[in-house]
């Protein structure tokens, strides 16, 4: 499969994903912020956008990690991902009433809508090599 093949796949895949999160985080957080408060639903919301954002970070670090060896450049972003995810995760979990295990379930949310979200694709692909 082509460099550029593979980047397209990731930048579509995280669109789906994107997606299902958004669908499963608005879902989780009018049930259980109905049920349980603000604060956990507040914490869902936080969590699976951190999630989201690190899985976006994520991405781009494939996809110039598959530009051609003349072309990468290395990126300030990709050094201070983990950091910066960590102080965000740090500042939500001390200074804002969410919830610890809303945000949690926020992360576990975006990982599930990313499995969600590679299953389309992995049919496609498996259909046409059944085709071959």
């Amino acid at each position: 499969m082509m460099q550029t093949d593979l980047v397209t796949l990731s930048h579509d895949l995280v669109r789906r994903a994107d997606r299902w999160t958004f669908v499963l985080t608005v879902t989780t957080c009018i049930v259980l912020g109905v049920w349980q408060g603000w604060e956990l639903a507040l914490g869902i919301a936080l969590g699976a956008l951190l999630a989201a954002l690190n899985l976006r970070m994520l991405a781009g670090a494939v996809a110039r990690f598959l530009q051609p060896s003349g072309a990468r450049r290395s990126s300030l972003l990709s050094w201070l991902r983990w950091p910066i995810l960590a102080l965000a995760l740090a500042g939500i979990l001390w200074y804002m009433p969410a919830r610890p295990e809303g945000v949690a379930i926020g992360i576990v949310l975006s990982l599930v809508a990313a499995c969600v979200a590679a299953v389309p694709r992995r049919r496609e692909t498996a259909q046409s090599d059944d085709r071959l």
